[in-house]
C-alpha cells in the first residue's frame, strides 16, 4: 500500500458487545477520548494480524504507536463513545461482529451505532464488511460452491445470514448523503498467503467473471482501505476475492 497512498493518520478503534463488561478496562490506559465514559477504554498497542511482506514491519509498528480505542456498545453510553472516537475523520472501515456462528450476533446493532456515529461526525465514507452470499443480486455465477455456502447461510448459518442481512439493511436506510460500501469477502481463511491488493477483485454485477474460494485477511484489508481513500462503488455491495483464472 506504500505505492499507493503517502502515509494518512488513522485511528484504531476495537468496538465490542458485551452485555456483562460495562468497563473491560486493559491493564494499561492510557487515554479517555469520551471524558471518563465507562464504555471508553484505551492501551498503548494493539496485535496485528498481517502476513509477513515488506511493509508488515512499518504497519505493525505504527499501530503499536497508536492508542487503541476500546468501544463497548452495549454498555452506558457506548454508541456516544464511538460518535466521539470517529470525530474528526473522514472515513470509516468497519469490521463489527463475525461469521462464526458460535459468536454473540451484533452486526445490525453496530451498524445501527455505526451509521450514528457516522452522521454524528460528518462522516460520508463508510466501507462495511459483510459476507459472500449476502444481498442481491448476487454476482457469482452458479457452481458448487455457491450452491453449499447458500445451503449454509440457510440452515447452521441462519442466524449469521438473519443478522448480516438486518446490518446490511440498515446502511440500505441511510441518507442519501452517506456513501457506504459493502464488503462480501469469500472466505477469510487464516492460512492464506497475501496476493497484494491489485489481486483482488471486486464483482458488482452477474457476467464478470468467478471468484476462488477463500482470500487473505491482508488483501481485504487492504482493499477496504483503498476503497474508503479512492472510492470507485457507491451506497452499493461488492463481492470480494481472487479472480478464478
Amino acid at each position: 500500500m506504500g505505492d499507493r497512498h503517502p502515509p494518512i493518520p488513522f485511528r484504531a478503534v476495537a468496538v465490542s458487545w458485551d452485555e456483562g463488561d460495562d468497563n473491560a478496562t486493559p491493564s494499561a490506559p492510557v487515554r479517555d477520548p469520551a471524558g471518563g465514559d465507562p464504555a471508553v477504554v484505551a492501551d498503548p498497542a494493539t496485535s496485528v494480524d498481517i502476513a509477513p511482506t515488506a511493509g508488515a514491519a512499518a504497519v505493525t509498528s505504527a499501530l503499536a504507536a497508536a492508542p487503541l480505542v476500546r468501544v463497548n456498545l452495549a454498555a452506558a453510553g457506548g454508541p456516544a463513545a464511538l460518535s466521539a472516537a470517529v470525530d474528526g475523520t473522514t472515513a470509516i472501515v468497519a469490521a463489527l461482529s463475525s461469521r462464526q456462528p458460535s459468536y454473540a450476533r451484533w452486526a445490525a446493532a453496530g451498524a445501527t451505532a455505526t451509521a450514528a456515529a457516522a452522521a454524528a461526525a460528518g462522516v460520508r465514507r463508510v466501507v462495511v464488511l459483510s459476507s459472500m452470499g449476502i444481498g442481491q443480486p448476487d454476482p457469482l455465477p452458479v457452481g458448487a460452491l455457491k450452491l453449499f455456502w447458500t445451503a449454509l447461510l440457510a440452515t447452521f448459518f441462519r442466524a449469521v445470514r438473519e443478522d448480516l442481512i438486518a446490518a446490511e439493511a440498515v446502511w440500505a436506510a441511510t441518507p442519501p448523503e452517506v456513501d457506504y460500501l459493502l464488503f462480501r469477502p469469500m472466505g477469510l481463511t487464516p492460512t492464506e498467503p497475501p496476493r497484494g491488493r491489485d489481486a483482488v477483485k471486486l464483482l458488482s454485477a452477474r457476467g464478470e467473471g468467478g471468484l476462488v474460494a477463500s482470500v487473505a485477511k491482508a488483501d481485504v484489508a487492504a482493499a477496504m482501505l483503498d476503497e474508503a481513500l479512492n472510492p470507485t462503488a457507491h451506497r452499493t455491495g461488492v463481492t470480494v476475492g481472487y479472480p478464478v483464472k
